[in-house]
């Protein structure tokens, strides 16, 4: 009997224009046989890694949103939309992308992720028990929509709809576990346990406008003209991956996912497209973050962290004061007070930083520069 792959929906869209997403978003619904949601509360969650306009490709579109809600709208589902940026506060409300003004278009609430938390615990067998506190509005709805926007990450490489699950720990509570999960092959691990907590998961992902480079915040806007859907998420990641010129044997969140059996597919040869193959759509000349090599992730693994502390100390996270505004968010974010203020201003002290870039991803101004 031959084996039994995930279907991931891959449609090339040249623009935004609403009818177009109405009309492939259907399309796409339906060929990647999406469950019927008729009657069900789910939580949409999109990608605002702060509440940036969406010509500057660090939010999902509002267009995408505006379209699906739309969908579950007719279907008789029970939509909330909401997320948490990494640095929130009282005064998030999604303005400025535009996904709050679809919500108040369609009537959908904007629910607050402050709101009080819930334990989860992780599905994966290990030898403790893994618990999350989790926004009370994904442990309490029947079906989570990961609506991710298609970027590289300085981090994890790629970011996607695993990725995004992340902002369903609400505010600084997020930051512990980057200090916990100190590199690319211990935060995928984390993801993976943190997705197998939650209730079902299905994605839309938004890679129309992508970026390339530096992401996930100051990185560069690329039409990679995509829109792609799956009830695996695992499967969509490894798909965007593929889109954006990567190896997915070579991303850690797909390589995590694919090793719990959370996603049916390790790579492109594991999925099946009913519309368009990513190799027809591959974006050749998208600008990559460096991935890892796989005697490195290996040396991760066998060699105790006490040691290797003392021989990766270079590279990182530095900020160039002649572009830093002093607004504080790195010193907000970092999750060990690496980044804090020196003689009037910001410096990182790479001795102690674990390089998860949170830093990288909330400066406003492009003021930290990755080193190598």
């Amino acid at each position: 009997m031959s084996p039994t792959y995930p279907a991931v929906a891959l449609s090339s869209v040249k623009t935004y224009e609403p009818s177009l997403i109405d009309n492939h978003l259907q399309e796409l619904w339906t060929s990647a046989r999406m469950p019927d949601t008729r009657g069900l509360r789910v939580l949409v969650k999109p990608n605002i890694l702060f509440d940036a306009p969406p010509e500057r490709a660090v939010t999902t579109h509002p267009q995408v949103l505006a379209s699906l809600l739309k969908l579950l709208l007719d279907q008789g589902a029970r939509p909330v939309v909401g997320d948490s940026p990494a640095i929130h506060t009282s005064s998030f409300s999604g303005t400025v992308s535009g996904i709050r003004g679809v919500c108040d278009q369609f009537k959908v609430p904007w629910v607050d992720f402050l709101d009080p938390t819930v334990e989860l615990t992780s599905s994966i067998g290990s030898r403790r028990k893994r618990t999350y506190q989790v926004t009370r509005h994904a442990a309490e709805c029947d079906l989570i929509i990961s609506v991710p926007k298609m970027k590289n990450h300085q981090l994890m490489i790629t970011t996607g709809a695993v990725k995004n699950l992340f902002g369903v720990i609400p505010a600084f509570t997020k930051s512990p576990y980057h200090l916990r999960h100190a590199n690319r092959r211990e935060f995928a691990e984390f993801l993976c346990h943190l997705y197998s907590a939650l209730p079902p998961v299905i994605t839309v992902m938004d890679g129309i406008l992508a970026m390339e480079g530096p992401g996930p915040n100051n990185g560069y806007p690329r039409h990679a003209g995509v829109l792609m859907a799956s009830r695996d998420c695992g499967a969509v990641d490894v798909t965007a991956a593929a889109v954006m010129g990567y190896n997915p044997r070579e991303i850690p969140g797909c390589i995590a996912m694919d090793r719990h059996g959370l996603s049916g597919a390790g790579d492109t040869s594991e999925i099946t497209y009913p519309l368009e193959h990513p190799e027809k759509l591959q974006v050749k000349d998208f600008l990559q973050v460096k991935t890892q090599r796989k005697s490195r992730i290996i040396w991760d693994m066998i060699y105790p962290r006490i040691f290797r502390s003392f021989t990766s100390r270079s590279g990182g996270p530095v900020i160039r004061t002649e572009r830093c505004i002093s607004c504080g968010k790195c010193s907000l974010i970092c999750p060990n007070g690496s980044a804090r203020r020196e003689d009037q201003v910001f410096a990182i002290s790479l001795e102690s930083c674990i390089r998860c870039y949170c830093c990288h991803e909330v400066c406003p101004a492009d003021a930290i520069e990755i080193t190598r």
